[in-house]
């Protein structure tokens, strides 16, 4: 199964995700509420043009990557700037519900 390739449209996807805090927020109600998400992923894949499925694994992707740049401390000069800086800018809004291992 793929994702999506486009920094452009993993920014769109981002985006919508931000909009639906039932897909990302735990202390939301219907966080856990499957036909809920469904019904999101449905609605953001038609958005995206891409089906539900890569666009869920596309944030999972996205949301697994920030969560961990975010606990491994920048070394050396290479810790400079990351690759995808403005998606990881776009990503922000999570920060509060990432929990400590």
């Amino acid at each position: 199964m793929s994702t999506l390739k486009s920094d452009e449209l993993k920014e769109r996807l981002i985006n919508l995700v931000r909009e639906r805090r039932s897909l990302w927020d735990p202390s939301e109600r219907n966080y856990k509420d499957a036909k809920i998400s469904e019904r999101l992923w449905r609605e953001i894949s038609m958005y995206i043009g891409e089906p539900p499925i890569v666009c869920a694994k596309t944030w999972k992707y996205l949301r697994d990557c920030y969560v961990a740049k975010k606990r491994k401390p920048p070394s050396g000069s290479a810790g400079g700037k990351p690759k995808n800086s403005s998606l990881m800018e776009a990503m922000r809004f999570i920060e509060d519900k990432i929990k400590p291992r």
